[in-house]
């Protein structure tokens, strides 16, 4: 079995009994051990295994853009437990509303811009 189908079946098999009917949102807490030498787009093509396997488990209708609102990625490095690192993981989130809002705000930083993210669930907001 390539590694592709494996990452379905993985997420296939730990989402049974867990159905979203309609919209949902998603997202992606990758945790690496090699932060610093991964390569951005390589690690975020795994949602497309990741989905699938939702799909497969019958947790979303299906993954496409009428269904998935939107697949939110984040990373952070391994933490160190003891002598060793933390195993490498993704914690998939799945939900029937937007778990955070984006809102643009022209912050200007010397000649940046910083986008502001905002729990949407703060003040009640949903």
């Amino acid at each position: 079995m390539d590694k592709e189908r494996q990452w379905s079946k993985l997420v296939s098999q730990a989402a049974i009994g867990v159905q979203f009917p309609g919209d949902v949102w998603i997202t992606l807490d990758y945790v690496l051990q090699r932060f610093n030498s991964r390569d951005w787009d390589n690690t975020v093509a795994s949602a497309k295994f990741i989905l699938d396997g939702l799909k497969d488990a019958g947790v979303i209708v299906d993954d496409n853009f009428s269904v998935v609102q939107a697949v939110t990625p984040f990373f952070r490095p391994a933490l160190k437990v003891g002598k060793t690192l933390e195993p490498e993981k993704v914690v998939v989130t799945v939900s029937d509303r937007p778990l955070c809002e984006i809102i643009r705000l022209p912050v200007v930083v010397g000649a940046a811009t910083q986008t502001i993210r905002a729990n949407s669930s703060i003040g009640g907001a949903a």
